[in-house]
C-alpha cells in the first residue's frame, strides 16, 4: 500500500510537470505569436524574435541567421547582445552537411554534439570560435529558413531541456 502511495505520487508529480510545460509553450506561441503578427518589417520581426529567444534562454547573446539573397549561404541578419562583430565571418552553405543535419533533427543542437562530428570541423569552426553554443533551425513550409544562435547561459550553467525545448518551440512559430 505505502509503495502504491509513492508512486501514485511520483506520477501526480510528473503529471503536474508535464501540464505546467505544456502551458509554458502554449503562453510561448500565443505571447511570440501575438508580437510578430502583422509585422512585415523583417527588422521588427528579427528583434522581437531575438528579445524573446534571448530572455527565454538567458544568453548573453542570440543571433538570427538567414539566407542572403544573392548567394543563399546563410549569414547573420540580426543580433542581440555583444557578438556582431564576433558572427561576421559565420557562413553557412545551403546544401552543407551542417545543413543537412540541422534539417534533419528538426531540434536545437548544443555545440559540443557538433564538435562530435569530424567531418562538420570545416563548416562549425568560425561558430565554435564565436563562442556559439547553441545552433537552433527555423523551419518553414519549404525546409530550413534559418537557424538562431545563442552563445552560453549569462550564469555560464549548461542549457537545460526545457529551454532547448522552448528553443525549438520559438524557432517553430519564428518560421
Amino acid at each position: 500500500p505505502e509503495r502504491e502511495l509513492t508512486r501514485a505520487q511520483d506520477d501526480l508529480r510528473r503529471a503536474h510537470g508535464e501540464t505546467r510545460r505544456e502551458q509554458k509553450m502554449r503562453e510561448l506561441a500565443f505571447d511570440l505569436g501575438r508580437e510578430l503578427h502583422g509585422s512585415l518589417d523583417i527588422d521588427q520581426v528579427a528583434a522581437r524574435f531575438l528579445l524573446a529567444a534571448q530572455a527565454r534562454l538567458r544568453s548573453v547573446m542570440v543571433a538570427l541567421v538567414v539566407p542572403d539573397a544573392a548567394s543563399g549561404t546563410l549569414t547573420p541578419l540580426a543580433v542581440r547582445g555583444d557578438g556582431f562583430d564576433r558572427l561576421s565571418g559565420i557562413e553557412v552553405a545551403r546544401g552543407g552537411e551542417l545543413m543537412c543535419l540541422l534539417e534533419g533533427l528538426a531540434r536545437p543542437v548544443l555545440r559540443r554534439d557538433l564538435e562530435r562530428f569530424p567531418e562538420l570541423a570545416a563548416e562549425t569552426h568560425r561558430m565554435v570560435a564565436a563562442g556559439v553554443a547553441l545552433v537552433s533551425p527555423l523551419r518553414g513550409r519549404g525546409g530550413l529558413t534559418g537557424l538562431l544562435l545563442a552563445d552560453e547561459r549569462l550564469d555560464g550553467a549548461e542549457f537545460e531541456p526545457a529551454q532547448l525545448e522552448m528553443a525549438g518551440g520559438l524557432c517553430e512559430i519564428a518560421a
